[in-house]
């Protein structure tokens, strides 16, 4: 009889899946010719999985053809249509058709699909052949298809993450990294991909990696040589448009994720159907990393069932859970769960699913704000906001709040930006207004003085005056950071004049504490510590007690002025209650009393210090305050005579400066180098 060779055209060139490519062939290369059955064991399965569009067939198809010499009694091969347009294979007929091709006369097949998985195994047992089973749905069903043992294997291919019902070796696909690049270039010409990298590295970012969407694009430069790369980038970048460009013929990137969207909506558990929804609303707010929490929020579900749904997608291949409670959609499938959003999910539903997710966001950044910066001296409650089951996002202490803050930013920006075009703009200034702790360390960035601008606008537009002046606080800070004195002052001019209107003694506070801190970088010491003086006096008639971040200002305002060991007293005191309750000033505070130390002749207490500062601000990734006690442990070493540290020092913060775009510390840094060359 004739072996059966039914193995699907494979692609002449693999790329990109060259490990996964090697650990099939590994797992499936059979015994030594001649090796007794019963000394063979079990078959082995190999199951290729991962969403739609990552060249699971390619793969499956790619290996089996290099295995085919190891397989000479043939290679069987099925679509199972587990996820297609037509209803899924039966597996009776596949039984039928694989016996029939083994050699097994019609007239003799069993009608019982157990009879007939029964006489494929025994006619597999003494066979090496290589089965492979194309787009199963559900793996536990295509059992009867496994040969039971022998010399034969078996490769299936799946959107489903296998469970651990069956005994196989896993291979999960991922989108492509830089192989991207030679993905397309392998499909429209080497000689335009080289020509424009930028708009390259446009498109494959449209396509994340994904290799059919790659193919289809590269497929439409091809067919269009008098097309810049830049034209089509253009295209791609415009949302609205993506899906539709990503098609050729009866292929598409928006029919791959449709027939995993269609298998849930026919699937009969609960589970599935309502997670068919859920994938829906995800498209509501698509882009970035989902908590739970944000999730349930999201949803409106509780936690347990939104994470029964969120599990059903992450196993569908839907969406991603890259660690665990967070989830994470591939750009394209977001795009296309944006799609079903607007046209599948009534327009109320997709408005009260974003209000939830903002109220939600608000809250969350109320209670981490809150708690990562506790002295802050004018906040404002966030009530009024659509209500939800969600809980809050659990933060232990400040540090946790803060890495929360930093973690949540693009989310965060986006929940500006939304609130800001709803209709509803509170929890634009209230998000934004609270954010000071993560201001503080992380300012550099970039991303605080947009957000501020934004809800500032906002409140201006919407009178909301208490709220105007407040963020005009947190803008006269940026300034503050970025060395521009007379736009900070202006700034704390306006807020002044508004909280004095409304009578508000912490705003008021706030304004003097942002003032001597501008005016101790300005030289102006006296006015410095009479407005330090003040703010202090200001927040104890609120409250009766002392504001720690008020008292650090003024013994940095004394350090200034030669009195190290007042400033040396206030700052070790209140360096232990930042620890507990304000880790974003901690670095600072300690490069403060560092230069305390040193000026009161403690070299060594005071590199001790730096050092502490330094590690602390490294570990919060705060790389302003780690460039500064670089920068001020640099100028301790070079006042004791110590000019290589000096030079290591000063070099280490001059780079990293530079990366965070710091320019007093730059210029610092440069200034202390060319003294050291000049000595």
């Amino acid at each position: 009889m004739r072996a059966p060779h039914q193995l699907p055209r494979t692609a002449s060139v693999l790329i990109g899946r060259e490990r996964e490519l090697g650990q099939v062939t590994a797992a499936l290369r059979a015994p030594p010719e001649g090796t007794p059955a019963d000394l063979v064991g079990t078959v082995p399965v190999v199951v290729v999985y991962g969403m739609g569009g990552l060249g699971k067939t390619t793969l499956a198809v790619h290996a089996a053809h290099l295995l085919r010499e190891a397989y000479p009694d043939g290679q069987l091969y099925v679509n199972l249509n587990g996820y297609g347009t037509g209803p899924e294979r039966e597996l009776n007929d596949v039984l039928a058709r694989f016996l029939t091709d083994l050699g097994v006369s019609g007239s003799c097949l069993p009608d019982h699909l157990d009879d007939r998985a029964a006489l494929y195994r025994d006619h597999l047992a003494r066979r090496r052949v290589l089965v492979l089973l194309d787009n199963a749905h559900d793996l536990t069903r295509i059992a009867p298809l496994i040969p039971g043992a022998g010399p034969s294997a078996v490769i299936v291919t799946t959107r489903r993450a296998p469970s651990g019902q069956l005994d196989a070796v896993r291979i999960p696909l991922r989108p492509l990294g830089t192989e991207g690049r030679d993905l397309l270039a392998l499909v429209c010409g080497e000689h335009r991909v080289a020509a424009e990298p930028e708009a390259v590295r446009r498109i494959l970012a449209v396509c994340g990696g994904l290799p059919l969407a790659i193919r289809l694009a590269g497929g439409r430069i091809a067919n269009r040589p008098g097309w810049p790369l830049s034209v089509l980038a253009d295209r791609l970048e415009d949302a609205p448009q993506t899906l539709e460009l990503l098609t050729a013929d009866d292929t598409s990137v928006r029919a791959a994720f449709a027939m995993s969207y269609q298998t849930l909506l026919e699937n009969d558990g609960a589970g599935e159907a309502g997670s068919a929804r859920a994938f829906r609303l995800l498209g509501v707010w698509p882009g970035f990393p989902l908590s739970l929490e944000a999730a349930s929020a999201l949803l409106d579900e509780p936690i347990d069932r939104t994470l029964d749904l969120l599990d059903t997608l992450v196993d569908a291949q839907m969406i991603q859970s890259p660690a665990p409670h967070t989830y994470v959609l591939h750009d394209l499938v977001a795009g296309y769960a944006a799609e079903l959003a607007r046209t599948q999910e009534p327009s109320q539903n997709q408005a009260a699913a974003h209000d939830r997710l903002l109220a939600w966001y608000a809250r969350a950044v109320h209670h981490a704000g809150t708690l990562s910066t506790p002295y802050w001296g004018d906040t404002e409650p966030v009530d009024g906001l659509a209500p939800s089951p969600a809980p809050l996002p659990r933060l232990a202490s400040p540090t946790d709040a803060l890495a929360w803050l930093r973690q949540e930013m693009p989310a965060i920006r986006t929940a500006v930006r939304r609130a800001g075009a709803s209709g509803r703009p509170e929890p634009a200034w209230q998000i934004v207004g609270l954010l000071t702790g993560y201001g503080t360390s992380y300012w550099w960035e970039g991303h605080w003085g947009p957000l501020v601008t934004n809800a500032l606008d906002l409140a201006r537009a919407h009178g909301a005056r208490r709220a105007e002046a407040r963020l005009y606080v947190v803008l006269a800070t940026i300034s503050g950071h970025n060395w521009d004195h007379a736009g900070c002052l202006a700034h704390l001019n306006t807020a002044e004049e508004v909280y004095a209107e409304e009578d508000v003694k912490e705003g008021l506070a706030m304004v003097l504490l942002v003032r001597a801190l501008t005016f101790l970088k300005e030289g102006r010491l006296t006015e410095g510590i009479t407005a330090a003086h003040e703010s202090i006096a200001l927040f104890r008639s609120v409250d009766g007690g002392d504001n720690p971040v008020a008292l650090c200002t003024l013994a940095k305002l004394h350090l200034a002025t030669g009195n190290a060991e007042e400033a040396e007293r206030i700052l070790r005191r209140y360096t232990e209650v930042f620890r507990r309750e304000l880790p974003s000033l901690v670095p600072t505070t300690l490069t403060s009393l560092g230069e305390s130390l040193a000026a009161l002749g403690r070299r060594q207490d005071a590199l001790a210090t730096l050092a502490e500062a330094l590690s602390i601000a490294e570990a919060l990734g705060d790389h302003s305050a780690a460039a500064v006690a670089l920068q001020v442990t640099a100028t301790v070493h070079a006042r004791s005579g110590r000019t290589d540290a000096a030079r290591d020092y000063w070099t280490r913060a001059l780079a990293l400066a530079r990366r965070a775009g710091l320019v007093k510390v730059t210029s610092y840094s440069l200034d202390g180098l060319e003294s050291l060359a000049a000595s």
